[in-house]
């Protein structure tokens, strides 16, 4: 037997009393593409040792020997923020995953 998601998935979900439980209005089918999801940046990080370094610039007109200090305190700040960052790998970009679904697109006709 040839059975469609749609029934399989009925089927599976029909357990209690016989009922289709789950009843859809459109087949349960991948679009091809996605909506564009706003990624939550966080918080910015390291504001305090960026500022700091942007007034020592100023104040000595932008030398950077006078202001190694402050250069310093900054990058050991972004390279702490960035250990404790979760890596890039958790999630996929909403290009990255339109990439993929026209890549492999759905067929099926609903």
């Amino acid at each position: 037997m040839s059975y469609t998601i749609n029934d399989k998935v009925a089927r599976l979900m029909c357990k209690s009393k016989g009922k289709h439980a789950l009843k859809t209005k459109k087949p349960l089918v991948l679009l091809n593409t996605i909506g564009y999801v706003k990624s939550d940046k966080g918080d910015a990080t390291c504001l305090t040792e960026m500022s700091f370094m942007m007034a020592c610039w100023k104040e000595n007109e932008f030398q950077n020997s006078a202001c190694s200090k402050e250069i310093a305190s900054f990058y050991t700040c972004v390279k702490e923020a960035n250990a404790q960052a979760p890596g890039k790998g958790d999630r996929l970009l909403t290009k990255e995953i339109n990439t993929l679904l026209r890549r492999f697109p759905n067929y099926s006709s609903h």
